[in-house]
């Protein structure tokens, strides 16, 4: 009798735990396009993200043009739009009215943004090194 209610009190035990784990699954996905007169970048994230990216633009353009609480916009004329949100980033870039160093620099940029993307959770700190 002691065993059954032993194994009856390890099994409550153990469904217990095991009802409690948690799975969270992170998605992201990156697509680029460079074409001969247009540079476009479309991001998702997990929201950790968004402050090492975000930062990343800064470091390219400055401190954006346009912030709300939802988004942050950098706007340059009809040259170039970036729009940041917790979980998005989009880059639209017209060649045709961009300098040659402008269009090298957000391939660059473009490039940093999906090796943070597809890095696993890290510090802000240790993605400077």
């Amino acid at each position: 009798m002691k065993k059954i209610i032993l194994i009856a009190v390890f099994i409550c035990a153990a469904v217990t735990s095991f009802s409690q784990s948690k799975t969270t699954t992170k998605t992201s996905s990156v697509s680029i396009s460079n074409s001969d007169h247009d540079y476009s970048m479309h991001a998702n994230f997990d929201s950790s993200k968004e402050g090492p990216i975000k930062k990343l633009v800064d470091n390219l353009v400055g401190a954006p043009g346009k912030l709300s609480e939802t988004n942050s916009t950098w706007k340059l004329d009809d040259v170039y739009t970036i729009t940041l949100t917790a979980k998005r980033l989009t880059i639209e870039l017209d060649k045709d009215k961009a300098s040659g160093a402008l269009v090298r620099s957000f391939v660059k940029l473009g490039k940093d943004i999906q090796q943070q993307i597809s890095r696993t959770d890290q510090p802000a700190d240790e993605m400077d090194q």
